[in-house]
C-alpha cells in the first residue's frame, strides 16, 4: 500500500472524505515528505518513516482544512480515537473525544500530537550535508 492510499485510510478511520479533499491529500503528503528529506537530509523516504509521514500528512490535512474554514469539526468522530491502555496497576488514556474540552479544543490537541509524532525516528536517519 502506497503513502496515500495510507492516508487516506487513516482519514477514513474518523472522517469522511470527498474527491475535492484530494488535492489536498497530496499536497499534505508532498510537503511532509519533503519536509522529511530536508531535515533528515537524505534522498528517498525509507520504509520505515511510512507512518510517521501518515500521521504528519494528517496532522497537515486538517491544518489545511481547518485553516480554509473547509473543515467541520463536529463531524470529526474524535471518540474513535480515544485510546486506552492498562498494564496491572498502570492506566494510560488518550482522550481526544472525552472530558470538557471542545471539539475544536480536542482537535487541536490531535493535531499538535500528530504533528510532532515521529520526530525522533527522523534523526534516527540523518545524514550529514557536506
Amino acid at each position: 500500500m502506497d503513502l496515500k492510499e495510507l492516508l487516506v485510510k487513516r482519514l477514513e478511520s474518523f472522517m469522511t472524505l470527498t474527491t475535492e479533499d484530494d488535492f489536498l491529500l497530496d499536497y499534505s503528503l508532498d510537503k511532509v515528505k519533503t519536509t522529511v528529506i530536508n531535515i533528515a537530509n537524505i534522498k528517498d523516504i525509507p520504509a520505515d518513516l511510512s507512518f510517521v509521514i501518515v500521521e504528519k500528512a494528517t496532522a497537515e490535512f486538517l491544518v489545511f482544512k481547518k485553516g480554509t474554514g473547509n473543515l467541520d469539526i463536529e463531524s470529526i468522530d474524535l471518540d474513535g480515537l480515544t485510546a486506552s491502555i492498562q498494564e496491572g496497576d498502570v492506566k494510560y488514556e488518550s482522550s481526544y473525544g472525552k472530558g470538557a474540552l471542545t471539539p475544536e479544543q480536542r482537535l487541536d490537541m490531535l493535531i499538535n500530537k500528530l504533528l510532532s509524532y515521529g520526530d525522533n525516528e527522523i534523526l534516527k536517519f540523518r545524514r550529514l550535508a557536506w
